[in-house]
């Protein structure tokens, strides 16, 4: 193909929101559908379509535009911005984080939450579902990631989901010490300081979630880098 026929064209663009959007997923058995979340408190679902930019519909060079349309509104659960959201595997459920530090699993057919999950005890960063929908998995400013299982009807129990939390640690010595006594060869450990008041003063921090096609694998991409790690 020739060049100019690789390079993509911006087809138009989605306003609605009444602050900023943070993220947005694509259904992924509809192409059509999207959901957005912002820090106006609400996640958008936008009905996708293309129309003809011209008022001939006889013209066949009619030029094509986006036109998207907002099917829904969910709101009313988060107190504070919004900041990830991903769709499940089926299209059914809507998955929320928000820096309030819950995350929300919503039905996208009764545009109600059906799970919320306040379990981390800061900022939710990212979100993501398990491609086979084995589990859902959130990740936070507390420096963790909790993996929730979806047993069988799942949405429609009252107990809480079985949770599985691996921790992240850029400084050794903040390592939570096991209980015990210590040994005189072991090195005294440093006072653990404070969660971080905003995250641009933790160099750890985590943002975005990705689970690979058969579910094995969670990729997290972090804000550590060789240089501020030593710091």
């Amino acid at each position: 193909s020739s060049a100019a026929s690789d390079v993509y064209k911006r087809q138009g663009t989605i306003t609605g929101h009444d602050d900023r959007v943070w993220c947005l997923s694509f259904e992924p058995n509809r192409n059509e559908l999207l959901a957005t979340c912002s820090s106006d408190k609400t996640v958008k679902i936008w009905k996708m379509m293309m129309v003809r930019d011209d008022d001939d519909d006889d013209d066949d060079d009619a030029m094509m535009a986006l036109c998207p349309r907002c099917v829904c509104t969910l709101d009313g659960v988060h107190e504070r911005t919004i900041r990830s959201v991903a769709w499940s595997p089926c299209g059914k459920w809507l998955l929320t984080g928000a820096i309030d530090g819950a995350a929300t699993v919503w039905d996208t057919c009764t545009r109600r939450p059906v799970k919320v999950l306040r379990d981390h005890a800061h900022y939710i960063q990212g979100v993501c579902w398990d491609p086979l929908g084995n589990y859902l998995a959130t990740a936070s400013s507390d420096r963790s990631l909790k993996v929730y299982e979806l047993p069988p009807k799942w949405h429609a129990s009252k107990k809480n989901l079985k949770t599985t939390t691996v921790r992240w640690w850029t400084d050794p010595h903040e390592i939570p010490q096991k209980k015990g006594k210590k040994t005189a060869e072991e090195p005294k450990a440093k006072p653990r300081s404070a969660l971080f008041a905003s995250e641009t003063a933790h160099a750890s921090f985590f943002r975005r979630l990705c689970a690979s096609a058969d579910g094995s694998l969670i990729i997290a991409p972090g804000a550590a880098s060789k240089d501020n790690a030593k710091g």
